[in-house]
């Protein structure tokens, strides 16, 4: 008998270094947008209605956002509040107020989630109160 073998396929080396690179420049507007309270969506959204293509050519996204900072060791962790949104949450808590009904006020004032939306929800505002996995953006 003989053995038989099967054909390997040759091992990815996955992209070739600097085939999909960012420039310099675009990454320091990335951080500084990010630190100035920008978020992912509203940074990858101005980037694509300037008609800045993303690095492979497409359109940004959040996680193209996302992949740019963490890859300069930026934090762009889930719950990413605003210092003052949180002074603002712990405030209405002490006030007496829930969790649901400080998601109200917060979305009848307006004010932008960490996704940069106007959208609230109880459990997420729990978080910030227990003072859970959120950082926060001065």
């Amino acid at each position: 008998m003989t053995e038989q073998t099967v054909p390997q396929k040759p091992k990815s080396r996955g992209r070739a270094r600097g085939s999909y690179e960012i420039s310099t420049e675009l990454r320091m507007r990335i951080a500084q947008m990010h630190e100035l309270g920008a978020s992912l969506k509203e940074i990858a959204r101005t980037f694509n209605d300037e008609g800045i293509p993303a690095a492979r050519g497409g359109q940004w996204s959040q996680s193209t956002i996302r992949a740019a900072l963490n890859q300069m060791g930026k934090d762009t962790g889930r719950f990413r509040i605003v210092k003052d949104v949180k002074e603002l949450i712990l405030k209405m808590h002490r006030d007496g107020l829930s969790a649901y009904r400080i998601a109200q006020e917060l979305e009848n004032q307006n004010v932008p989630n960490s996704r940069g939306e106007v959208k609230w929800y109880p459990r997420t505002v729990g978080r910030i109160v227990k003072g859970g996995t959120e950082s926060v953006r001065h």
